[in-house]
């Protein structure tokens, strides 16, 4: 998937800079969000109130690719969960003298896993841990931030509850063509929906589905109460991470 995606990449930068540079090519308007400050309009969902979304994504290809999954985030200050891959995992910090991490994999109990702060493992350590972690779920949501610039229609649409702009686009040339719509939350700058088909000529042909199922809030994330003492590592292996 990795190296069908490269060449979409590739394919959109293209299309991107002939929509922006061939009069009459396509129609419409620009995106008006800016990804960078998503977390700065959810600020008051992270810090007082939480929120969760579940998240449906979906890719094949002509190749061997086939993928679909569902990922859960939430977070409320300083509590995260998310649920990827088979796994689920929070991350407590709320603490001042520790950072508490649970982890369950499919039906397993929960491990929990505490640091408590010294030389070794400091709380701004345990807090880059959690922002580089968020940053991977975050970038979902800030994906049109590579489409910036092509002109686009632009209707109104509601995702999961939420009053969304949506923006379409088609284009073409000879084999190579794209096709693919953003819903943008009016409030946040969250994408909670992104469907894209694609042909890459000799790469094949793709489509990829990414709609928020649920957004709630306030939401409150449970700490378990049943968790088995244990250590994780904080990697690739352990965290559930989403695929790709």
């Amino acid at each position: 998937m990795k190296k069908f995606l490269a060449a979409l990449l590739a394919l959109v930068a293209a299309f991107a800079f002939m929509a922006c540079n061939i009069t009459g090519l396509t129609n419409g308007e620009a995106l008006d969000y800016d990804a960078t400050k998503i977390k700065d309009n959810i600020e008051q969902l992270l810090s007082e109130d939480g929120f969760m979304v579940e998240l449906a994504v979906s890719f094949a290809d002509t190749g061997e690719e086939s993928v679909e999954e569902t990922i859960v985030y939430a977070q409320k200050g300083d509590v995260m969960y998310v649920s990827a891959v088979g796994k689920e995992m929070i991350v407590d910090f709320s603490d001042e003298g520790q950072a508490v991490s649970y982890l369950k994999e499919g039906d397993s109990p929960w491990i929990k896993h505490v640091d408590v702060y010294d030389e070794t493992v400091t709380r701004e350590m345990i807090e880059q841990n959690f922002e580089e972690y968020s940053s991977v779920i975050f970038g979902y949501f800030g994906m049109y931030s590579d489409f910036a610039g092509m002109l686009m229609e632009k209707t109104a649409t509601t995702v999961a509850g939420r009053d969304c702009d949506k923006f379409t686009v088609s284009v073409g040339v000879l084999e190579y063509g794209i096709a693919y719509t953003f819903s943008i939350d009016k409030q946040t700058g969250m994408c909670l929906e992104w469907q894209l088909s694609a042909d890459v000529g000799e790469e094949g042909s793709a489509a990829l589905t990414f709609s928020c199922t649920k957004f709630e809030t306030p939401y409150a994330i449970e700490i378990p109460t049943d968790a088995i003492d244990g250590d994780f590592d904080w990697d690739e292996e352990s965290i559930p991470l989403p695929e790709n």
